[in-house]
């Protein structure tokens, strides 16, 4: 049952995005905050399945919490929610740590659409924005694909490390490992876990111990 915590700046929006995530059987709001400088810790302290982050917040800029997210805990999802449709602050969104960036314009059912996206291990962009972010530079190499968790994925398989291995380092079921390793193999276009481990070697994602 996917938990969240929303850091939105305006009340009314945070109570309309909490009710739209309830309609939702088992999807709970666990954290609230229109403050940026308290999102970090309240991340830490509850642990929600997706953080949904405004970029325009008091006290710290939705970019600086994204990164001191990511820094502290490197598998957080993270959602961005902004009314910016710019490709470039897109661009520095993914760059910073975000798994998807979704335009406030859109409805409830694509902000549904774009959590089970990322809940399922892919990242998430707006349609209307989303070729001119890969156009725009944001995809130069076939690592930039991934997402963060995808990155840590392919790294723990090159690894040697088993499904159940994975889901035990990175508190995620089994079933998820599975569709991460598949939605990796299928963006990369590798067939095998030997692909899988050259590749990551020969991108930097994996060092194989020496001797």
């Amino acid at each position: 049952m996917p938990t969240f915590v929303i850091a939105e700046d305006h009340a009314l929006v945070r109570e309309g995005l909490a009710l739209r995530l309830s309609l939702e059987p088992g999807w709970e709001v666990i954290g609230e905050t229109g403050d940026g400088s308290e999102v970090e810790g309240l991340v830490v302290e509850r642990r929600p399945d997706v953080l949904i982050l405004d970029l325009q917040l008091d006290g710290m800029q939705g970019l600086e919490v994204c990164t001191a997210v990511r820094r502290r805990l490197p598998d957080q999802l993270i959602l961005v929610l902004t009314a910016n449709p710019e490709a470039d602050v897109a661009r520095r969104a993914l760059d910073a740590g975000a798994d998807g960036y979704l335009i406030k314009r859109g409805d409830g059912a694509e902000l549904v659409h774009a959590i089970r996206t990322l809940l399922d291990g892919s990242g998430y962009i707006s349609d209307d924005i989303g070729r001119e972010v890969v156009s725009g530079g944001k995809v130069d190499t076939p690592v930039d694909a991934l997402s963060p968790r995808e990155r840590h994925v392919l790294a723990l398989i090159a690894a040697g490390h088993g499904s159940r291995e994975i889901a035990d380092q990175l508190s995620i079921s089994v079933g998820t490992v599975r569709k991460h390793r598949e939605n990796l193999m299928q963006k990369l276009d590798l067939h095998s876990i030997a692909e899988v481990t050259s590749f990551a070697i020969k991108n930097g994602l994996y060092t194989p111990p020496r001797g």
